[in-house]
């Protein structure tokens, strides 16, 4: 018997968290680099992992940053790497208190 469709997201959402805060945190090794390349990088990437739970703030501040990455631009980028991170945090309790039963 393979896995319940409850088990299939609580599996994802693991797999979520453990990917955002690596993310989160090439972020701001990227920040400190003053790595605009790699701001946008990761920032894209975290975009996309995000929109597929449906964290949408979380989506809106990922392209904000992508966007200034992309341009070269560092004005602004720590102030949304921190937005960023809080909005994280939020998407990612919510993802676990999701009632999914007894799979995790």
């Amino acid at each position: 018997m393979g896995p319940t469709g409850a088990e299939i997201v609580a599996n994802l959402i693991k797999i979520y968290e453990e990917e955002a805060h690596q993310r989160l945190s090439d972020l701001q090794d990227a920040l400190q680099a003053q790595d605009s390349s790699a701001l946008w990088r990761t920032a894209h990437g975290l975009k996309g992992s995000s929109a597929t739970v449906g964290a949408t703030d979380l989506v809106v501040l990922c392209h904000e940053l992508e966007m200034l990455g992309r341009q070269g631009l560092l004005e602004g980028a720590a102030d949304l790497v921190a937005r960023i991170q809080s909005e994280a945090q939020i998407a990612i309790a919510e993802l676990n208190a999701l009632d999914l039963g007894d799979c995790r």
